[in-house]
């Protein structure tokens, strides 16, 4: 293996493991979204309350998006590289060299 395939599949290994960690984050903050929601569902609240559970949970959901985009973009960036390497060494096995001036007989 090349120095530069050894970085590319540390890349790889990376960006799966930052897919790992934002689906384990992802799942847990919808977990917490699920106890607002319920939090608002059985209780009573008063306007000051009701704003303070609207408040936490917009921010529970903008953290949300912010692990949602993080999971694209590196998801994203690891099918990229994955595919882009694969044709890489495809390329590389059924390479051949046409000679352009010189004549080997």
């Amino acid at each position: 293996m090349t120095e530069v395939e050894k970085i590319i599949s540390e890349t790889c290994s990376q960006l799966d493991d930052i897919c790992k960690t934002c689906s384990t984050s992802l799942s847990d903050i919808d977990k917490e979204i699920n106890d607002i929601y319920h939090y608002i569902e059985f209780s009573d609240l008063d306007a000051y309350r009701g704003w303070k559970a609207y408040k936490m949970l917009k921010d529970k959901l903008n953290e949300r998006r912010k692990i949602k985009d993080s999971l694209d973009s590196a998801t994203r960036f690891s099918q990229t590289i994955k595919a882009k390497r694969t044709k890489i060494r495809n390329e590389h096995k059924t390479k051949k060299y046409t000679p352009r001036k010189l004549v080997i007989k």
